[in-house]
């Protein structure tokens, strides 16, 4: 009888426990997937993406420094032709 009793009183008090519990779990096994699903984003995606940019970034400072070297080539060679026919 004391059984009976006990779940009269507290037996929608624990139903109404054990539903927060399982529903709070269920969102925590969501959120778990969404973060594994973004570290797996980072990880794969996002590396790839950064050691291409660097090889890009690479590449294009590599061109900027021979552009520059040739400007600067052009700029001496354009000197010099200007001194000759200033001269001559």
């Amino acid at each position: 009888m004391e059984l009976i009793d006990l779940a009269k009183d507290f037996g929608p008090l624990v139903g109404i426990v054990l539903f927060f519990i399982w529903r709070d779990w269920r969102r925590e096994e969501g959120l778990v997937e969404r973060v594994k699903h973004l570290e797996e984003f980072n990880t794969e995606v996002l590396t790839e993406m950064v050691k291409t940019n660097a090889a890009c970034i690479a590449t294009n400072t590599a061109t900027v420094a021979t552009n520059t070297e040739q400007l600067r080539l052009m700029t001496q060679l354009m000197s010099r032709r200007r001194e000759k026919n200033d001269g001559s």
